[in-house]
């Protein structure tokens, strides 16, 4: 049940390929943009995540801000070649 929080997403990543979002259930959560398939499901906030933002410096660095006011930085490892 959506509560009273406004929640940030962000597409990004190789070629914009991924969406980030914040929850109210106090996860990140990485989707595939095209197939919609849930990659990641990230913990490590203690209150709702309302925002989350890509770096511009890298497609695999991204950082989420919550209500438990605290910012955590993340990497996503780099796509593997077959």
């Amino acid at each position: 049940r959506q509560g009273r929080f406004v929640i940030r997403s962000a597409f990004g990543g190789k070629h914009d390929g991924l969406v980030l979002s914040g929850s109210e259930d106090t996860q990140v959560y990485v989707w595939h943009r095209h197939s919609g398939a849930l990659l990641r499901k990230l913990p490590g906030h203690s209150c709702a995540v309302n925002s989350v933002s890509w770096s511009p410096a890298s497609p695999h660095l991204f950082a989420s801000a919550s209500d438990d006011h605290t910012v955590r930085i993340w990497g996503l490892p780099p796509p593997s070649v077959s």
